[in-house]
């Protein structure tokens, strides 16, 4: 069978071309029911096909958990320009933790080589298999189009823009007695399609005809694209819902090119009268659907006002005049559960180092290039490391508070995402060599890129100097730097200076200084700092305690998908703090966080097991869980892990065992770890 990379038809194998567009068509294969791909998922059925390649439902073997698998089409894995896409645009997209993302959980190759993506199974229809019952309630229309705008949010944060939103890729997640929480699929690989063999041979690039933005038509390069791509199919999105008709109507590629570039889309009420009663509603639509870019609503965070502003009656002017997104209430997370091979093993460090305890990750090199990057990129968090306070544990005994790890002091940015400036080509090249972390290489380009003013670059460049990458370690030109960066308003470097000024680095410390410079990086949105102004108001550093603050910190930063402050929330819950004791909600935030890469989190969530905190009480599903975070290079739960083994709780007693995992433990200042292994005469 082969299918057509533009219109997803499937043909017969001896023909070569699509019949209606012209492109050259890519052959399928099938993978039977009961397949056992890398030893790891068991096939169960196909869930699709396109141009890209065919999507299984699979199940995870050791976890019984369902996984869409989205395997490379044959011809795609041959395409050297392909996988070298492949490669950049995982690397940019695996930070891409939210609620209405459809989650990535792992990368991989099957026996023959062929590339595969594993990824959240979302159970519900697709927004175009929805579409059938449209038009929808317009509370209905509007909930689902502010879920997607929320997802975009997050990564248009991250300077990373979809270029394909439309139904096919918008799952509708249902969950028994909840709203159905709608869900983006494919960020990057929508955006790969531009490089890949798939283009037509014909036609140019691949653009889905009904919500292509006119610049696209226009054949803008793909670097020159920006967010506004995204608002303008997500308007025509909302218009389908809204009205049953997509914004435009055309029959053939060069009839939809024309309208997109020189016909003015209906307003909704013309189509559906009834909408006429809400307030801004053909404002909004019509905004989002203006053909230059310019006039066009500017961002996904004006687009959730403005869209606000309709549901509560209020002008739309007045949303559009704020500059800070009002705080919501967070949609029903839905959570992607961990997988034991995902996250590669931590490379714990000798002894504990100044400041944060960093936990490095690393994964070993594949014969697969492409897949071994992205899965390391997917093991550090794109670079975003995570450090913890450490508690003392009862010494014998985890069984309190204090055996677990605290909450999460929010995540210290590693290789900030740098809107390089395209006239700078120090910044350009620098950047590229820092997020490719050949720091040896980086190091004179952004040095030089800093020296000339370039803010992200100063930020850049003192987290070289705080991690000795690249140079020799020196905290003084670390602050130097990222005081540079702040002062021009970057808040990588506002963040960072935080950190600084709280951990004493080469500066007095200084809580109210580390408050400040956090609440300004959080004023921008910054998800590790609003953690990290969480943590100062939970333990009362610079400002009096408040669970209360640290709980609205949490949340924010939380509810842009930041593991840390997902962890963080979690913790709260679940000892009571700023919120009513709730070890429901705790495991979910947990769960959330350690899909992050959180390690912490994953210790606790082991803990929640081993006391039946919340679930059935399950020693060997707390075992699995500490093992992650030990792996992970947590040292709590190296220490937790010691006294199962010590005890013989969900696993035969081994005291070499123990002694192992409390050594460890003790190697990175684990003080209870240590005073375990006095107890053992060790």
């Amino acid at each position: 069978m082969k299918t057509c990379p533009v219109c997803d038809t499937s043909f017969p194998n001896h023909q070569t071309a699509c019949p209606t567009d012209g492109a050259m068509l890519i052959e399928s294969r099938d993978l039977e029911p009961g397949f056992v791909v890398r030893n790891k998922y068991r096939i169960v059925r196909v869930l699709g096909r396109g141009g890209m390649g065919t999507v299984y439902l699979a199940e995870h073997i050791l976890l019984g958990r369902k996984r869409a698998l989205k395997f490379m089409s044959a011809e795609l894995s041959q395409d050297a320009r392909f996988l070298k896409r492949f490669r950049l645009e995982a690397l940019a997209t695996i930070e891409l933790h939210h609620q209405n993302i459809v989650g990535v959980v792992d990368l991989d190759q099957a026996e023959d080589g062929s590339p595969f993506i594993a990824m959240e199974y979302v159970d519900g229809q697709s927004l175009r298999e929805a579409l059938a019952d449209a038009p929808f309630p317009v509370e209905q229309a509007l909930s689902i189009a502010r879920g997607v705008g929320l997802g975009l949010i997050m990564a248009h944060s991250r300077n990373i823009i979809h270029r394909d939103i439309k139904p096919e890729n918008i799952l509708l997640a249902q969950e028994a007695g909840k709203p159905e929480v709608p869900k983006i699929l494919d960020f990057g690989i929508a955006a790969m399609r531009q490089s890949a063999t798939a283009i037509s041979r014909t036609r140019g690039v691949l653009l889905t005809p009904e919500y292509a933005a006119p610049e696209q038509w226009k054949g803008m390069p793909a670097e020159e694209l920006d967010g506004r791509v995204d608002i303008y199919a997500l308007g025509g999105v909302l218009h389908e819902m809204l009205t049953g008709s997509t914004s435009l109507q055309a029959h053939n590629t060069e009839g939809w090119m024309y309208q997109h570039l020189q016909v003015p889309p209906e307003a909704p009420s013309r189509l559906r009268p009834e909408l006429a009663g809400w307030n801004g509603l053909d404002e909004l639509v019509l905004r989002m659907l203006e053909k230059d870019r310019e006039h066009r609503t500017a961002s996904a965070e004006e687009f959730v006002r403005e869209l606000d502003a309709v549901r509560s009656g209020k002008p739309i002017s007045a949303a559009r005049a704020k500059t800070v997104l009002e705080p919501v209430a967070p949609l029903p997370p839905v959570l992607i559960q961990p997988e034991e091979r995902v996250i590669p093993q931590a490379t714990a460090p000798a002894a504990p180092q100044p400041g944060p305890i960093v936990h490095s990750m690393s994964r070993s090199v594949t014969q697969f290039v492409i897949a071994a990057t992205v899965i390391l990129a997917i093991g550090i968090g794109a670079g975003w490391l995570l450090f913890h306070e450490r508690r003392t544990q009862v010494p014998g005994s985890p069984t309190s508070e204090s055996s677990k790890a605290p909450a999460n002091t929010g995540a210290q940015p590693t290789t900030p995402p740098v809107a390089a400036d395209s006239g700078n080509d120090d910044a350009r090249k620098g950047m590229e060599l820092y997020d490719a972390k050949r720091y040896d290489e980086a190091f004179p380009l952004v040095k030089r890129a800093a020296e000339s003013g370039h803010a992200r670059s100063q930020s850049a460049l003192g987290w070289m100097y705080d991690n000795g990458k690249g140079v020799a370690q020196d905290y003084t030109q670390a602050v130097y730097w990222f005081r540079k960066a702040a002062d021009q308003g970057d808040a990588h470097g506002e963040s960072n200076l935080g950190v600084m000024y709280e951990n004493g680095q080469a500066v007095k410390q200084d809580y109210a200084q580390a408050v400040s410079w956090y609440r300004k990086a959080a004023d921008q949105g910054a998800a590790y700092a609003e953690a990290h102004l969480g943590s100062m108001y939970q333990h009362g550093r610079g400002v009096a305690q408040d669970y209360g603050q640290a709980v609205s910190w949490y949340r924010k930063s939380a509810d842009q998908g930041d593991a840390g402050g997902e962890g963080d929330l979690g913790y709260m819950y679940e000892w009571g703090r700023g919120v009513a004791q709730d070890y429901e909600q705790a495991l979910k935030w947990y769960r959330a966080a350690a899909e992050g890469g959180d390690a912490s989190a994953m210790n606790n969530i082991g803990y929640m097991y081993e006391h039946g905190e919340g679930v059935k009480k399950d020693y060997a599903q707390a075992l699995n869980w500490y093992r992650q975070a030990a792996e992970h290079g947590d040292d709590t739960a190296m220490n937790n892990l010691g006294w199962m083994y010590q005890n013989g709780e969900g696993v035969a007693k081994d005291v070499d065992q123990a002694v192992s995992w409390y050594r460890k433990a003790a190697a990175l200042g684990n003080e209870s770890a240590k005073k375990n292994l006095q107890r053992l005469g060790k």
